[in-house]
């Protein structure tokens, strides 16, 4: 039935109307199940609603986005702590367990959250000296997001064992699961020596791929923001100047602070 009119068999009425128009005898005349019964009435899919009804399909609806995100949250955190590949060390952190101690870690966990929160190609750098929490941010990302956490390393070392005939997947597949994770968090960039340039086209390989696909990854690294970017070479350079963040933390290493006070009783 149209939303604002009636025909004369609808309404005993020679002309169609507004229901704004008809008298109130002529609403009492309509059937008791007609929606035009009631002052405060919609339509959805060609289907008419009282505002009673609408209060419970609204209720309904709520309880079920919360039931879907309750069951979003429990898928991410069942494959962060079983195939994320995050270090057992931090499977039970989260941004919200990473506690600054100064002004530079506060405005750190800020941008990581903000970064967390982002969609599309993003790239996330997280350079700066060792101990200053950079793992336990992009790690945090993560169980945000879901994705998957390697070191440069253990990265190489799946593509060698690609190699071998016993191998489950090939180098393509393993570098398609990389590529097209919702997250990649890559720590210790440049952290490792050997195979330098080996290491160098695998990360510029990944990010290019991710670029494509439209997906976000974190780069975690020891170095500065200009010896990175001297590292990686001029097309990665160029990708992070469109879409890269960074964050430096130079601050004094947590584990030595948290060393300090447990030796001199603080």
């Amino acid at each position: 039935m149209d939303r604002d009119t009636c025909t004369a068999g609808d309404l005993n009425v020679a002309d169609k109307k507004h229901r704004c128009e008809l008298t109130q005898k002529e609403i009492d005349a309509l059937p008791d199940d007609h929606p035009w019964k009631h002052e405060n009435f919609f339509h959805l899919a060609g289907l008419a609603f009282t505002s009673a009804e609408n209060e419970v399909v609204e209720r309904r609806e709520r309880e079920d986005n919360l039931l879907a995100e309750q069951g979003r949250r429990e898928r991410l955190e069942a494959h962060y702590k079983s195939g994320s590949g995050v270090p057992c060390r931090y499977l039970s952190e989260s941004l919200t367990t990473f506690h600054p101690w100064n002004a530079e870690t506060e405005a750190a966990v800020q941008k990581a959250r903000a970064f967390s929160r982002l969609n599309g190609c993003r790239t996330l750098v997280l350079c700066g000296s060792s101990g200053s929490g950079k793992t336990h941010l992009g790690c945090g990302i993560i169980r945000e997001r879901g994705g998957i956490y390697r070191t440069m390393l253990k990265l190489l070392y799946e593509v060698d064992g690609t190699m071998s005939y016993k191998a489950k997947e090939t180098k393509v597949q393993l570098l398609d699961r990389i590529c097209t994770a919702p997250m990649l968090v890559l720590d210790e960039i440049a952290r490792c020596k050997i195979r330098e340039e080996t290491q160098q086209e695998l990360v510029c390989y990944v990010l290019n791929e991710r670029y494509a696909n439209n997906l976000p990854t974190v780069l975690i690294t020891n170095l500065d923001k200009k010896e990175l970017v001297k590292w990686l070479g001029f097309a990665a350079k160029d990708r992070l100047n469109e879409c890269g963040m960074v964050i430096e933390l130079n601050c004094e290493s947590y584990r030595i602070k948290k060393r300090r006070e447990i030796f001199s009783g603080g």
